[in-house]
């Protein structure tokens, strides 16, 4: 999925510039969509945590592990 893929990379670009609003709005995006992508679910987490809202962090973590089992 392309459009998945150039959005995941623009919210990356996003969170790595400290830009955590959009990066979160994209990563939501993607997961309304696909909502057991799991780089997106693993951003998120990762977002959260930097936001001190570690329930959801770890409510996101705990999903993108369940997305990568087989």
């Amino acid at each position: 999925m392309p459009a998945t893929r150039e959005s995941l990379q623009q919210a990356v670009e996003h969170h790595q510039s400290g830009r955590l609003d959009q990066a979160e709005q994209i990563y939501r995006e993607i997961l309304r969509v696909d909502p057991g992508h799991a780089d997106a679910l693993h951003l998120m987490a990762l977002t959260c945590h930097r936001r001190s809202r570690d329930a959801d962090a770890v409510d996101h973590a705990d999903h993108a592990v369940g997305a990568n089992r087989p």
